[in-house]
């Protein structure tokens, strides 16, 4: 049985790690994305956000992982998760924050968010 949590700044690799490490451990993959979909409501002041009622959401995650033994979680929200669902936590980092730069410009994404998770890894690491 292994209950684990794989987070990051959003572009460091989580599901790409996460897929990896649900393979070769043999068990479910969890997208806490498509989980709290449904609760997801745009927020018109930050243009680039999403916003969520949190404890609604935890109610809806915990649902969905009842019953499963094992599974590999990939998420940025680590809030959403209740700290008894996981064993362990993996945090992935992306060091030089260029490159983290690099890879949320090929997705298109708006330069103010880029800029935002740029400056939170930069200020991560150091």
């Amino acid at each position: 049985m292994v209950r684990l949590l794989i987070t990051g700044s959003p572009g460091v690799g989580k599901t790409t790690v996460a897929i990896e490490l649900s393979k070769t451990l043999n068990t479910a993959l969890i997208d806490i994305n498509e989980i709290i979909k449904p609760l997801l409501r745009w927020d018109p002041r930050l243009l680039t956000n999403y916003v969520v009622d949190e404890e609604e959401a935890r109610e809806l995650i915990k649902r969905s992982l009842r019953g499963l033994d094992s599974y590999v979680i990939d998420t940025v929200a680590i809030n959403l998760i209740d700290k008894a669902l996981i064993d362990w936590c993996i945090v992935l980092r992306l060091n030089p924050p260029t490159e983290l730069m690099r890879r949320l410009l090929m997705r298109n994404w708006p330069k103010c968010k880029i800029v935002e998770n740029v400056l939170a890894e930069a200020v991560v690491l150091h």
